[in-house]
């Protein structure tokens, strides 16, 4: 799917997204991971398309987790300007999801 997305005839160039999410503690029932779902949605919500995503695990003897790699394309001009960089840790939920525009 990268390979077929990048060809795709657009204004704007597709990039990747990634995004780490640190493994849960172990539960008995299933996990939503609500900062991702939130982060996508905004990207969705503020010009983005997603073309794909691919997860990678990840574990040494500190921590382990799961990469996620998103194939994006901005749909309109803002998008393509905006520079994602982002602190989850400086978000909480009754605040905006702040991403950097240059």
């Amino acid at each position: 799917m990268f390979l077929s997305a990048l060809r795709s005839k657009s204004k704007f160039s597709p990039r990747t997204f990634t995004y780490f999410i640190p493994s849960p503690p172990k539960r008995k029932t299933g996990y939503q991971e609500k900062e991702f779902d939130e982060l996508i949605g905004y990207l969705t919500k503020n010009g983005f398309e997603i073309l794909d995503i691919k997860t990678q695990s990840s574990t040494n003897n500190e921590s382990s987790g799961m990469w996620v790699i998103s194939l994006i394309r901005p749909k309109n001009k803002k998008a393509n300007d905006t520079e994602l960089t982002f602190d989850y840790e400086t978000y909480s939920a009754n605040s905006e999801l702040e991403i950097e525009y240059d």
